[in-house]
């Protein structure tokens, strides 16, 4: 018994699967001290005021805890200690405590270590089932096959909730802006 287990682990080693070879293929950028991702994401929710509406999402992620979001009107970024909010449609910029749950789901694909050990479980319609944000939340993985890009990420819970992330596009970058707002806006500190 003991010999066809190490027979088996050796040998589910060997058969990479594509979420694996996807993180190897990036490794170099998600390495790298600063990283982008763009992506346009559609979220389905009963909150949502416009269902179907596909957005423009920016990630930028820094050391120490330091990011730029940008998704639609709206932009979030930290400087490790602080948030702060801008949306651009009432020029108002909320100062904040950072949340530290979000934080970590956004730093989380930033270590190659921790995303060759999330679980990973290949689903009968051809995705790549992830264990990640809680055990209420479905992340599933669409990969090309012939090309190993990743096409989409589903993101979907229990309580009518779903977004489709689709034209992911990762790259390493030189700087972040950590400056939002105008001269004009509104400021809100909520610390």
């Amino acid at each position: 018994m003991t010999k066809l287990f190490y027979i088996a682990m050796i040998f589910s080693y060997l058969i990479a699967n594509p979420i694996d070879t996807w993180v190897d293929k990036n490794k170099d950028i998600i390495d790298k001290k600063i990283k982008s991702v763009t992506f346009q994401i559609i979220i389905n929710s009963h909150l949502a005021l416009e269902k179907n509406k596909i957005l423009d999402g920016n990630i930028i992620i820094g050391e120490n805890k330091k990011f730029r979001f940008e998704i639609g009107p709206r932009t979030v970024v930290s400087d490790g200690t602080l948030w702060k909010s801008y949306d651009y449609r009432t020029d108002q910029v909320f100062i904040q405590e950072p949340d530290r749950k979000f934080e970590k789901i956004l730093f989380s694909w930033v270590n190659v270590k921790k995303l060759k050990a999330l679980p990973v479980k290949k689903t009968l319609d051809g995705s790549y089932r992830i264990k990640f944000f809680g055990k209420d939340n479905e992340v599933r993985a669409y990969l090309n096959s012939d090309t190993n890009i990743l096409d989409s990420i589903i993101i979907s819970n229990q309580k009518s909730f779903k977004s489709k992330i689709f034209n992911i596009s990762i790259f390493a970058t030189d700087s972040m802006i950590l400056d939002i707002g105008t001269d004009t806006s509104t400021m809100f500190d909520l610390r």
